[in-house]
């Protein structure tokens, strides 16, 4: 069973539907706008974040040997470049794996 109704708000608009004991909500108008800054702007905290426990990694010495060689190959042997490609590497690779802590 499926019921689903639409709610109309000033310069918005909320769905809800109900089926198999779940509940879906959509958001339209002016609250899809502030849904998406709000999540836009926790990317960017976790962007923020990412770059940081990368950092701290290089501070404390815990690069890893691997990548480090994979940076340095693509710099062509320029330590200042492959620095800067190894963080690029390792934040994507946290990025993936979903690294928080």
């Amino acid at each position: 069973m499926c019921v689903s109704k639409s709610l109309p708000i000033r310069y918005a608009s909320l769905n809800l539907q109900l089926e198999d004991n779940s509940i879906t909500i959509t958001f339209g108008g002016v609250m899809a706008f502030f849904k998406t800054a709000v999540v836009r702007h926790q990317e960017q905290l976790d962007e923020e974040y990412l770059y940081g426990y990368v950092a701290n990694e290089i501070a404390n010495d815990h690069i890893s040997p691997g990548l480090w060689t994979k940076a340095l190959v693509a710099s062509g042997g320029d330590d200042q470049k492959a620095r800067i490609l190894y963080i690029k590497y390792r934040f994507d690779m946290l990025k993936t794996e979903g690294c928080r802590e």
